[in-house]
């Protein structure tokens, strides 16, 4: 097999984070709307709430139907989840706060 086969091949069928970069999707996205990946990989998606306000929150994201999801009791902490999206799925999320967060995509 010649180096551009196996080149072409590597990238065809790429891994989590082989050839992807991480977007910031903050604006481009809006809390609790569906978001597919129409992609033929997993993509990453992460989200990162800062200056958790006081009282008992949580922050979360759903893929598949499953909810990952992060909890705080204290102010001002930082939660951080991330998950993988595989092909053909769809996300959503829901911020804590939602004027403090920072949403982004690995494609």
């Amino acid at each position: 097999m010649s180096q551009k086969a196996v080149t072409d091949a590597v990238g065809q069928n790429a891994s989590l984070g082989l050839y992807q970069l991480w977007h910031d999707v903050t604006a481009s996205r809006a809390v609790g709307s569906s978001y597919s990946n129409n992609s033929n990989r997993p993509i990453m998606v992460a989200m990162c709430v800062r200056n958790v306000p006081l009282g008992l929150y949580a922050s979360s994201i759903v893929v598949q139907g499953i909810e990952f999801s992060a909890g705080s009791n204290t102010a001002g902490e930082h939660r951080f989840i991330s998950v993988i999206v595989p092909p053909g799925q769809t996300y959503s999320y829901k911020p804590l706060a939602t004027s403090n967060y920072t949403l982004l995509e690995l494609y």
